[in-house]
């Protein structure tokens, strides 16, 4: 198993940083910046919802997602708070 403690902050990840824009990185650099704050002991999840869209061979977006909650009860309420969170609430 990887361990991304100590996995660099990409060029993407550190300008999405410093100019507080969720836009300028990659899904992938979103991911790696959670793992590394887990391997690191900084937060410590025992629940998450990850949703990503993907575009198929003709152009058509599919959402996607992979869930790890004990039940529907917390997915939808992590849902529900990461929309107010996105919302700015």
């Amino acid at each position: 198993m990887a361990d991304y403690s100590d996995h660099p902050v990409s060029i993407t990840e550190a300008r999405a940083n410093r100019e507080e824009n969720s836009a300028l990185w990659t899904p992938r650099d979103a991911l790696i910046s959670m793992l590394r704050d887990i391997d690191n002991g900084i937060i410590n999840p025992d629940a998450l919802v990850a949703i990503c869209r993907t575009k198929d061979e003709d152009g058509a977006y599919r959402t996607t997602f992979v869930n790890a909650t004990p039940d529907v009860h917390v997915a939808m309420g992590l849902l529900t708070r990461g929309h107010f969170r996105l919302m700015g609430a």
